[in-house]
């Protein structure tokens, strides 16, 4: 499923998370999203606190945000950075 998942633009993989939240699917879908993102997540989390463990909890912490919020996320057409994530 890995490789079929890693083809998908972010819009396909949001459009499952959404249409069929909490499914095997839908977790598999988010957990691309948010490996596809982890490294810019950690560095901007870095760039704030400038202490890697700190940072590290702290990217934990929004990614684990973040996968709770998909389900309810609004496509903003051309960005795709991590802290443009919208929610309903």
């Amino acid at each position: 499923m890995r490789r079929r998942l890693g083809s998908q633009t972010e819009e396909e993989l949001i459009r499952r998370v959404r249409t069929a939240a909490g499914s095997p699917e839908a977790n598999e879908a988010s957990g691309e999203l948010l490996l596809r993102h982890q490294d810019q997540i950690y560095l901007w989390c870095f760039r704030f606190v400038r202490d890697h463990n700190r940072a590290l909890d702290l990217a934990q912490d929004v990614m684990l945000l973040a996968h709770r919020a998909l389900p309810g996320f609004e496509s903003a057409v051309g960005r795709s950075a991590p802290h443009t994530l919208g929610v309903r």
